[in-house]
């Protein structure tokens, strides 16, 4: 006789990967500007946004930050610098094991005339998606941060072969 072994699937593993640091982009390139971003797996994901300025900018934001995990209640967590715009919960609509393409929009956040300015979106999955996908007995979680410039600023760099 044949016997067949059945074991339970392989744990759910989920991910978000996008662009971190400081991006420049000029909104006179694009006609919405927006966020880009990859989701696998997570069923949802908290967005923040908040309006920054240069003063704000601080060496130790999760933006510049190597690490790309956060403890629920880190203090710099909670206490994003600048203006808060926006601190949701969005539904992915993921399918299992396939990545996704998100873009967040950014045109209600920037300078109504100019499409310009400063933001700083930190996005990670929620409590409930992070259990999802076999990260229950961890007390941190994974995020995806950037400092977003938005400015027709244009720099030109002129380089001579000679002395």
């Amino acid at each position: 006789s044949i016997q067949f072994h059945v074991h339970d699937p392989p744990p759910l593993i989920g991910d978000i990967s996008g662009a971190t640091g400081m991006i420049i982009m000029d909104p006179g390139v694009l006609d919405e500007p927006f966020y880009p971003f990859m989701v696998y797996n997570y069923s949802e994901l908290t967005i923040r946004i908040n309006k920054v300025k240069p003063e704000h900018y601080q060496r130790c934001l999760p933006c510049f930050n190597s690490c790309y995990f956060t403890y629920e209640n880190q203090e710099w967590y909670n206490k994003l610098p600048g203006e808060d715009l926006l601190n949701e919960v969005i539904q992915t609509n993921c399918k299992r094991y396939e990545p996704k393409e998100v873009k967040v929009p950014l045109t209600a956040y920037l300078n109504k005339k100019s499409n310009s300015g400063q933001l700083i979106i930190l996005i990670r999955p929620t409590k409930k998606a992070w259990d999802e996908c076999q990260r229950g007995g961890c007390e941190y979680r994974l995020f995806i941060s950037a400092w977003l410039q938005c400015t027709r600023l244009a720099v030109d760099v002129y380089l001579s072969a000679g002395n």
